[in-house]
């Protein structure tokens, strides 16, 4: 038999036990602030990304639209990071339908 425990309270009441419960819980998962890097990477530009991997801007342009090589947008500006094209090239991502 299950081991259930009924209590009755006042809507007040309750609304102040889980205002308790929910800072207390967001007190707990309260992720470490964290300190600004200096070593945090700068964005590459695109044409500085074709100079590193030798390729021509719509070749670039073309991985990015297929998802070969990750970027970020905010607006209409496009960030690209030396290391995750990097990583993207090492770990290429594979399109399309498996062959059998």
């Amino acid at each position: 038999m299950p081991n259930n425990l009924l209590i009755y309270m006042t809507a007040h009441d309750a609304i102040e036990a889980i205002a308790q419960r929910t800072a207390q819980i967001l007190r707990e998962d309260k992720p470490e602030q964290k300190q600004p890097n200096p070593e945090a990477e700068e964005p590459i530009s695109i044409q500085e990304v074709c100079s590193l991997l030798k390729v021509s801007r719509p070749t670039l342009h073309n991985w990015m639209a297929q998802g070969t090589i990750p970027f970020h947008r905010k607006g209409r500006r496009v960030y690209l990071f030396k290391s995750q094209v990097l990583k993207s090239l090492e770990e290429p991502k594979r399109l399309g339908r498996s062959r059998a």
